[in-house]
């Protein structure tokens, strides 16, 4: 009905009506206290783990230009996410949570590539802009969308594994195992 006091001004233009992030109108701390709290509710609800401990949200040094990669669609040359609700295609040249080297490719644009459905990754810091089909959501599978999230994640991991007597672990929610960098 109105807008919350802690609302900010988001840092894209393309916000109002793009629909490829939600998070940019609220500020970083609170987007953190806000995943926590979404977090506790799916535990509880879903996992009916009412008393779960939930560890300090650790933080990314990058609140902008961190994803590894997009997905949208080519049309006449140019990227397009669609609208907030809505099929409508909302071209852009550049998107404030993708990596510098994707929004370089976002503003050179993407003459002489086919129409339709594509994912913009990095692989090794070089950009790759590969079609998808409706069986394939994504040409390298799951993988943490923030390289350096993820490297933290795994470092977190490895180090409550060196000092213990554990000898097999079973990684549930992998991916593919490739960073992005």
């Amino acid at each position: 009905v109105s807008p919350s006091p802690d609302r900010i001004a988001p840092s894209c233009g393309y916000f109002s009506e793009c629909g490829g992030c939600d998070w940019l109108h609220i500020p970083y701390k609170m987007q953190l206290e806000v995943k926590v709290d979404q977090l506790r509710d799916t535990l509880q609800r879903i996992g009916g783990l009412a008393d779960a401990e939930i560890l300090e949200i650790i933080a990314s040094s990058k609140q902008l230009n961190y994803r590894n990669r997009i997905q949208g669609h080519i049309r006449d040359g140019a990227f397009h996410f669609m609208g907030k609700g809505s099929n409508k295609p909302i071209a852009i040249s550049k998107c404030e949570i993708a990596d510098s080297l994707i929004n370089q490719q976002l503003a050179l644009g993407f003459d002489g590539v086919a129409t339709g459905k594509v994912e913009i990754s990095l692989r090794k810091s070089q950009v790759a802009v590969v079609p998808l089909n409706a069986k394939q959501n994504t040409e390298l599978g799951f993988r943490q969308v923030n390289t350096e999230m993820g490297l933290v994640l795994t470092e977190l991991v490895l180090s409550e594994l060196r000092n213990s007597e554990i000898e097999l672990i079973n990684d549930l929610y992998c991916g593919r195992g490739e960073w992005a960098n």
